[in-house]
């Protein structure tokens, strides 16, 4: 389990951010959004209510640091390839997996001649289906970050090993 939950001194555990806030939900009112915002830049958050206290530690904040850090440096690319420190880090059997943003243009998903009655939702396919990317691996989970510019950016997957973690730390 990636996350630890303190409630006044009973500790549970979850798997992801959201069963945290669930969990934190169940416990007392708080702010989600500062939380969540603790936990990710911090890699821990506390909340105080009357006399009642939660702490929620990411046991995986630091590795999955470097290894954000690590695909940066492996396939960052301006414009075409973008990390950003709130997004998911997931640790697998060689290594992990790191959430990206891959840029797709307009021209790629068939969007460039679009008014502005187009369907967002349908518009926003054609930017996943037309994804593609060497080093990127796009499911069904991908989603497209729409704006004014003529394309759109498609969340994505790249893996970095161990080892690449290891030589990129030093």
């Amino acid at each position: 389990m990636r996350y630890t939950i303190n409630l006044n001194s009973v500790e549970q555990r979850a798997d992801t951010l959201d069963a945290v806030l669930t969990i934190l939900a169940d416990f007392t009112d708080f702010d989600r959004a500062a939380i969540t915002q603790d936990i990710l830049y911090n890699g821990a958050a506390s909340v105080l209510s009357g006399p009642d206290t939660a702490l929620v530690v990411d046991t995986m904040y630091k590795a999955a640091k470097q290894a954000r850090e690590c695909a940066r440096k492996m396939y960052a690319r301006d414009g075409e390839v973008e990390f950003a420190d709130d997004l998911p880090v997931e640790r697998t059997e060689d290594g992990y997996r790191v959430m990206c943003w891959a840029w797709v243009d307009a021209a790629d998903a068939g969007c460039d001649d679009l008014d502005e009655d187009a369907d967002e939702d349908n518009v926003e396919l054609a930017y996943i289906s037309a994804a593609s990317h060497i080093d990127v691996e796009f499911d069904e989970h991908s989603v497209a970050s729409l704006g004014d510019d003529p394309g759109a950016y498609v969340s994505g997957w790249v893996e970095v090993s161990f080892a690449d973690v290891e030589i990129k730390a030093q």
